[in-house]
This record gives structure tokens, C-alpha cells and sequence, in this order.
């Protein structure tokens, strides 16, 4: 067999043969190709042709070949219907109606462009405008979508919000996404076009299955837990663990920095905020050292340490006496601001953070894919086009 009917069986689609093969100077492969059908059925009545009418050439992208791009040019048959009266062309196995590009080059463009840094690298390896590669990608990914993620409501699910852009308008504010994120299977679930809630709940209230969601993560969140308890009557609400640890970081770095200043080469700061358990006992004892001359730090630093302490618990009443014991503690500096702030956000988030208990779950997950978003993003150096965004995110995040 010669080379040529080697590259033939590669390229060439059912029912073409292969005629000539030639390679230009500007990196393209062109291979001509006759169509040997014997009839075709008219796209009209259904009724089959065997009366060859004339022909038609037509050039055909296909997928690039060793880094050479191909391109296809097919001498198709036109049929003459004998019920219709009328000429038709035939349609040809892989290559979609009134397309000038193969099957092949839409799974190729669909490869490149989770491998590509960008779209327009995607359009050079294919030797096309990166119009064609939009108008060709995001239909596709969209089609692989509904087939993929067209199921209920999983049992486990986690909310967050996901940074899109900046709203230039009368005023700068930034533009949030919701993402909801299927914890059960390792997936990115939907995006919807906004963190409102009212707008949420509409784009997701007709997605059945709602009522056997068991339990939902959320950071600590006053929409998302109302968007929760209107979407999923019966889920469990789970407050994120790392979300309720650093309630008191923003205290005692504020309180740090106005008693000794904003020094980065010093390596207390990053110390105070790490669990102690976590710490070999020299950078302990230097922790100890250093809060004793400072009696208000020294009170936010304790209360720190024992929220650290309740994750530590095991079971849930346990859990619950020290939550409980903390929260009493709290009522003796309802002067100081900041730990009246703690207990006015513990107490209202108390049933939320002892779920934890329960469930075991956290927001990890959902912060993961968040931290993909961001990647999406920047690969693309941002996006104008919402939909596209969605749909390159849903794909990237599809496990």
C-alpha cells in the first residue's frame, strides 16, 4: 500500500476516494476526493435518487495533520429527484449540512482549546479566523453540556460566589457570578449571571429534584443561606469551617498593626494567626512571649485558639457545650467591639456551624473550582460575552 492510500484512510470520509494529494509551501496539506455514492435520499420528500445530475466541487477544513494544516477538496454529486422535480447535493458522512468544516475539525478545535493558552493560538494551529472558532467551539461545548449535566439536583451541593468582571457604569462596582457546585460528583453544576437572589432562585427553581437535596455548604452568607432554605426545603445547611476560623484574623491583625506596627520582615504576624498546634514549641513559646505585655491582643489571640479548638471536637453535643462555653465567655467584653461582633455572628450562625458536626462537610471543594474560575478567566484575558464564559467554565470544571 502506498503512502498515499495510507493518508487516504486517514482523511478521507465513508464513501470518498481518494484522487491526489498535494502539499503547498505555506504548511497545508490539500487532498482531493470524489464522492462514489450510488443514490442518495432526497432532504425533501425522503425519496432515494440514483440519477446523477451534475457536480459540485467544495473545500473542507479538516483537523490538522503533524502540525500541517488539511484541507479537503471533495467533488460531491448533485442527485435529480424524480418526484420533486428539482436538483439536490448530496450530504456527506462526517461533515454537518451547509458546514465547510469536518466532524473531526470540530473535535480538534474542542482538544486545542482546553490545551491552548488562548483562542487565538487555537485559529493559527487550524489555519482559520478566530470567528470560525467561536462560531464552531461554543455550540459545541454547549451540545456536550446538555448532554453531560442533564440531571437532577444532586444530594449534596456547595454555594459560592465567582468574581466576572466590573460593571462600567455610573458607578464602578464589581460583577459577581453564583456558582453551585455538585459536591456528590466533582463537578461544577451551573453558573448563574448574578449573586441577587430573587435572580438566582428564578434560573434555578424549574431544575427538578430540589426536594431531595440533603445538604448544602455555604460560606457565611445571609443570601445564600435564604437562596438555601427557599431552593431546598428539606437540605441541611452547613456553615464552611474555614470561613468561621478567620471571623477573628481581621481583629487581631488590626490590633498587631496599631501596637507594633506593619512590619513585613517581622514573622509575628503570620504566627498569631496559625493554630498553635501547628507550630513547633519554639515559635510557641516566642508566641507566649510576645502576648504578654499585651493583654487585649492576648484575649483575641485565646478566643482564636478555641474556635480552632471546637473543630477539634469530637461529636456533636461535645460541640455544642463548647460553643455554648465560648459564647458565655463572650458576654464578659460585650465593651470591646470586635468580640461582640463574634458573638453576634456565632450566635446567629450557631445551628449552621454545628451541622459541621453532622455533615463533615466543607466549602474546599467549591473554593477549588472557584480558584479554576479564576484561571479561565485570566487565560483568556477576560471575557465580555457572560454565556461564554459559562460555557467555557462548565466545561473546564466538568469532572
Amino acid at each position: 500500500m502506498t503512502p498515499g492510500h495510507h493518508l487516504a484512510r486517514w482523511c478521507a470520509l465513508p464513501e470518498l476516494k481518494f484522487i491526489k494529494f498535494k502539499g503547498t509551501s505555506r504548511g497545508w496539506f490539500e487532498l482531493e476526493l470524489h464522492s462514489e455514492s450510488q443514490f442518495r435520499a432526497c432532504p425533501k420528500c425522503q425519496n432515494l435518487s440514483y440519477s446523477v445530475y451534475d457536480h459540485r466541487w467544495v473545500n473542507i477544513l479538516d483537523s490538522p495533520l503533524r502540525d500541517r494544516r488539511v484541507r479537503l477538496k471533495i467533488r460531491k454529486k448533485r442527485y435529480y429527484c424524480n418526484s420533486c422535480k428539482k436538483p439536490f447535493t448530496e450530504l456527506l458522512h462526517g461533515i454537518y449540512s451547509y458546514s465547510r468544516c469536518t466532524d473531526r475539525f470540530d473535535r480538534s478545535i474542542r482538544y486545542f482549546s482546553s490545551h491552548f493558552q488562548n483562542l487565538v493560538q487555537v485559529a493559527s494551529h487550524h489555519g482559520c479566523s478566530r470567528t470560525t472558532i467561536h462560531r464552531r467551539l461554543y455550540p459545541a461545548l454547549e451540545r456536550e453540556l446538555k448532554r453531560h449535566l442533564n440531571y437532577s439536583w444532586p444530594k449534596q451541593i456547595g454555594l459560592d460566589e465567582n468574581r466576572f468582571g466590573t460593571a462600567k457604569g455610573k458607578y464602578y462596582s464589581v460583577d459577581y457570578n453564583t456558582m453551585v457546585v455538585d459536591i456528590t460528583h466533582d463537578r461544577v453544576y451551573r453558573v448563574c449571571a448574578s449573586k441577587n437572589v430573587s435572580r438566582v432562585f428564578d434560573e434555578l427553581k424549574n431544575i427538578p429534584g430540589a426536594e431531595n437535596v440533603e445538604d448544602v455548604v455555604i460560606d457565611l452568607s445571609e443570601s445564600y443561606r435564604k437562596l438555601a432554605r427557599a431552593l431546598f426545603p428539606n437540605a441541611r445547611i452547613t456553615a464552611d469551617k474555614f470561613h468561621v476560623l478567620r471571623l477573628i484574623l481581621p481583629a487581631i491583625n488590626r490590633t498587631r498593626k496599631q501596637m507594633i506596627g506593619d512590619r513585613r520582615t517581622n514573622p509575628m504576624g503570620r504566627l498569631l494567626l496559625r493554630s498553635k498546634y501547628h507550630l513547633p514549641v519554639s515559635q510557641r513559646w516566642m508566641v507566649y512571649r510576645f502576648l504578654e505585655s499585651k493583654p487585649k491582643l492576648q484575649i483575641l489571640y485565646e478566643f482564636k485558639e478555641r474556635l480552632h479548638g471546637l473543630y477539634r471536637t469530637k461529636g456533636y453535643h461535645r460541640a455544642s457545650l463548647a460553643l455554648e462555653n465560648i459564647l458565655e465567655d463572650l458576654k464578659a467584653y460585650d465593651d470591646d467591639l470586635d468580640l461582640k461582633r463574634l458573638r453576634f455572628t456565632l450566635t446567629r450562625w450557631k445551628n449552621e456551624i454545628l451541622n459541621y458536626f453532622l455533615t463533615g462537610l466543607t466549602n474546599a471543594m467549591t473554593e477549588g473550582f472557584n480558584n479554576k474560575a479564576k484561571l479561565v478567566r485570566k487565560m483568556a484575558y477576560g471575557y465580555k460575552n457572560r454565556d461564554n464564559y459559562k460555557i467555557r467554565l462548565l466545561n473546564a470544571c466538568f469532572g
